[in-house]
Formats: C-alpha cells, structure tokens, sequence
C-alpha cells in the first residue's frame, strides 16, 4: 500500500503470495487493513509541480487585472488523459487519500 496505494484488493490478492508467501481472501485482507486502520478514500490529486508561491502571485495578478465578470473557466476533465486513472486510494482513518502527479 506504500508503494501503490490505488491498488485494489484482488490485485493485493494475487500479490501476496510472490511477496509474502501467503495466500488470503478477499474479506481477510479487507478486514486486516481495517484493523491497521486503512479504508479505501476518494483520491485528491495534487500537482508535483505546485508552485505556492507562484500560484500567490498569480492569485493577486488576476486580483488586480482583471474583474470577475471578464473570466471565462473552461473544464478540459472529459478530454484530459489523467481521468482515467483509478479514482481512490488506500489511506489511514484521518488521512487524506493524494497521489501527486505531473500535469501538462
């Protein structure tokens, strides 16, 4: 789950003999990451490239330059080639599910 934490449990299922020299079902290797307190989240991606700083001067760019009528906002999600990766992640109760990833 460290390395790959979008992996689903029959993935797990078919893994942990080559790695661990164990075999499980399904609803054991659900209920032992339950007890290690690990539950499947939706995953929030974030930028590997963030900028905080730049996107602050970008924020206050926009601020001073343009009102709030002269902006358009376009959602490109249906022809972007990142929605088709797995959309949840395994992650500590209390922990936010994110996978940093690069956008172009």
């Amino acid at each position: 789950i460290q390395r790959t934490p979008d992996i689903y449990l029959h993935e797990m299922q078919t893994e942990l003999p080559e790695h661990c020299g164990v075999d499980g079902c399904f609803w054991t290797i659900w209920m032992a990451l339950r007890r290690r307190g690990y539950i499947r989240k939706r995953l929030s991606s974030v930028a590997a490239q963030r900028d905080e700083e730049g996107r602050t001067n970008f924020e206050i760019y926009m601020a001073i330059t343009y009102r709030t009528d002269q902006l358009v906002f376009v959602d490109e999600a249906a022809c972007n080639c990142a929605t088709s990766k797995w959309g949840w992640d395994w992650a500590l109760v209390g922990e936010q599910a994110r996978k940093h990833d690069i956008y172009i």
